[in-house]
């Protein structure tokens, strides 16, 4: 993953990324291989998880009613383990200013877990913010469903779910890709929006996106979207803002309204004006008048290739018409 060479910045906000479940787990212990600014944690039944873990912080969630075992695919049993472990959940959680959890839907941990911990950091009133996968629709009807009524609670509970739907890989893989290959493809997207998001929060960009203007864009509930596009080689900011807005893992609807929009670039010195001026205008062209958005630019030493994220908070999606991100407030320091 491409990052810049700019430094944190210093009194970084307190950050805790939780993994629930195995997936999570997972791809929580590969975030910890950046060595971020961030607090991780590793939550889950299975005793042997968290021990592949290693050193990450950890919580066993119903050491007596799972009994350090796994909770199969059953989301009641999820649910009774990680309620049974309240405590120890709040005690991880209590002092974050910003919670990212991350999870696999529809098993047992995961989708059962996910919810307990985000109803608790929402009691706690901790900004709270879920990235989560979708199972493949080969992997029964009963998985669907649990992840779907699971997403359904956590758009209307949290500040913001962005999901990856395993079905949509299809598009993007070869045919002879293995499962385990394809799945793997899903979780390490997952982790590079996670890192994109803590980068553009913690690095001192010349045009500067701070920790309150993330916390601002999800003021409110649902669903959000974000991609990140590098150039390889062009320079059409425009078709680089579009294909990051419709980036085909993590976006929500062909067509939508969203409450708040974030645009961060990334390029050498040789980023120039103009190029600003071409994002904004594309900004505008498909902006309305009730949305909030702000606007970051990160200039680096040396010849980098220009790499565009956009983050897209409280989507709805809309039957018709061209996209509609309304964005009358562009804003960047």
């Amino acid at each position: 993953m491409f990052l810049p060479e700019s430094q944190a910045s210093s009194g970084l906000p307190r950050i805790k990324i939780v993994g629930i479940g195995g997936a999570g787990v997972h791809i929580v212990s590969a975030i910890s291989k950046r060595e971020l600014p961030v607090s991780l944690i590793a939550m889950d039944s299975s005793s042997a998880t968290l021990d592949g873990a290693g050193h990450l912080q950890s919580v066993r969630l119903g050491p007596k009613t799972s009994r350090g075992l796994g909770c199969g695919a059953s989301i009641e049993a999820g649910v009774q383990a990680a309620h049974a472990s309240r405590s120890e959940i709040v005690a991880a959680i209590e002092d974050a200013e910003l919670l990212l959890l991350v999870a696999g839907l529809g098993g047992g941990v995961g989708s059962g877990g996910i919810g307990v911990v985000a109803e608790i950091a929402m009691q706690m009133k901790i900004p709270t913010i879920c990235f989560v996968t979708k199972p493949f629709r080969f992997e029964g009807l009963k998985r669907t469903t649990i992840a779907n009524t699971v997403l359904a609670d956590l758009e209307r509970e949290t500040h913001g779910v962005l999901t990856i739907v395993h079905d949509k890989l299809q598009a993007h893989i070869s045919k002879n890709t293995s499962l385990v290959d394809a799945m793997s493809v899903g979780s390490q997207h997952l982790q590079q929006v996670i890192e994109q998001l803590l980068h553009i929060v913690q690095v001192n960009a010349l045009i500067n996106i701070d920790f309150a203007d993330i916390l601002s864009l999800f003021r409110t509930h649902g669903k959000f979207a974000m991609g990140v596009v590098d150039s390889a080689g062009s320079t059409d900011i425009k078709a680089l803002v579009h294909q990051a807005i419709h980036h085909p893992l993590t976006s929500v609807a062909t067509h939508y309204n969203a409450t708040g929009i974030l645009v961060f670039a990334e390029a050498g010195e040789d980023f120039d004006l103009d190029n600003l001026n071409q994002a904004t205008e594309f900004i505008d062209e498909i902006s309305g008048e009730d949305t909030q958005v702000i606007l970051g630019v990160n200039s680096m030493t040396g010849n980098h290739p220009l790499r565009i994220t956009v983050l897209a908070t409280g989507i709805k999606p809309i039957a018709s018409g061209s996209v509609a991100l309304s964005l009358p407030i562009v804003r960047g320091r």
